[in-house]
C-alpha cells in the first residue's frame, strides 16, 4: 500500500486546500514536516575558553577547562523523544567544520552517542565565526551550524563577600543564553549551569533563554580566590539545520572569560 506524502497528511489538517498553495508552499509545508518527523537528532555545544589575565593568580589546570576549547556532539534517535539519552546513536563520522581550523576536525567517538574534540589534544581554536557540525552515517550527511558569538562583556567585581550571591547580567547584548561558571582555586566547581546531558542541553537551548544569572551565596561560602567564567551563547536556527530533526536538534556555541574574584 502506499503511504501518502508528508504534505498530504499535513493537507488533511489545513482550513483551505492544498491545491490553492503554490508550488513553493507546498515545499515549505513538506520540509516543515519532513524536518519534524526526522529521527535524527543532532546536538552540540561548543565552548571557547580565553585564557585568564596573565597575574591574575588563576590556574585552569586542575579544572574542566584545562584542555581549552572543546566541542561535543550528541546524536540520538527520536524514536521516542522523551528517550533520547537511551536511544544513542554510536559510529557516525562526526567533524566539526570551520574555516579557522583548517576545513574540518574529527570528532572522537566515545561510543555513547557523544563526540568530541578539544584544544589540547586536537588543535581546536575557537573563532567567532560561522561553523557546523556534520555527521555522515549510512551514507547520508546531516548539518547543523550557528554562528559562534565573540566573547561576552560582562564585568565582575575583583573583591566579593563571602556568603553574598553574585548577579551576572548581559541582557543588554545580542546573545541567546547565558552560561555561569565558578571555581574555587583547587579547580573544583562551587557553581554551573553548564549542561551536562542532552536532555539539559535540549532545555537551555529551548527554554526563556534567561541572560541573567544570580550565583548563590553558598558558592562564595569559604574565602579565598574564585573564577568566575561567563560565556553568552548563540543557538542554531532551524533555517541551519539540514537532514536532521529540527525540533529537537540544537547547536550552542560560546567562549568563556574568568575573573578572578577575591572573597573575604
Amino acid at each position: 500500500m502506499t503511504r501518502p506524502s508528508a504534505a498530504l497528511l499535513l493537507a488533511s489538517l489545513l482550513p483551505f486546500p492544498l491545491f490553492a498553495l503554490g508550488c513553493e508552499q507546498v515545499q515549505d509545508i513538506k520540509d516543515t514536516v519532513d524536518g519534524l518527523t526526522n529521527p535524527m537528532v543532532v546536538e552540540g555545544v561548543l565552548l571557547g575558553v580565553e585564557p585568564p589575565d596573565v597575574g591574575s593568580g588563576l590556574d585552569l589546570t586542575n579544572s574542566d577547562f584545562a584542555r581549552g576549547t572543546s566541542v561535543k556532539a550528541y546524536l540520538a534517535d527520536a524514536g521516542d523523544p522523551t528517550q533520547l539519552a537511551d536511544a544513542p546513536v554510536k559510529g557516525a563520522m562526526v567533524h566539526f567544520v570551520s574555516d579557522s581550523n583548517g576545513g574540518q576536525v574529527l570528532l572522537q567517538d566515545q561510543q555513547d552517542g557523544s563526540y568530541s574534540a578539544n584544544e589540547e589534544d586536537d588543535g581546536l581554536e575557537y573563532v567567532a565565526e560561522q561553523v557546523a557540525l556534520t555527521a555522515e552515517l549510512g551514507g547520508e550527511l546531516r548539518k547543523i551550524s550557528v554562528n559562534a558569538p565573540p566573547i561576552a562583556n560582562a564585568p565582575i567585581n575583583n573583591s566579593h563577600a563571602a556568603g553574598n550571591p553574585m548577579n551576572v547580567d548581559i541582557s543588554d547584548q545580542s546573545f541567546d543564553g547565558l552560561l555561569v561558571v565558578v571555581l574555587s582555586s583547587s579547580g573544583e566547581v562551587a557553581f554551573s549551569n553548564l549542561p551536562e546531558t542532552i536532555e539539559e542541553l535540549y532545555d537551555f537551548t529551548h527554554g526563556e533563554g534567561e541572560l541573567a544569572v544570580e550565583i548563590p551565596g553558598g558558592a562564595f561560602n569559604q574565602p579565598g580566590l574564585y573564577a568566575v567564567g561567563v560565556a553568552g551563547t548563540r543557538n542554531a536556527g532551524v533555517d541551519e539545520m539540514e537532514e536532521v530533526n529540527t525540533a529537537l536538534s540544537t547547536f550552542v556555541a560560546g567562549k568563556f572569560k574568568f575573573t578572578a574574584v577575591n572573597v573575604d
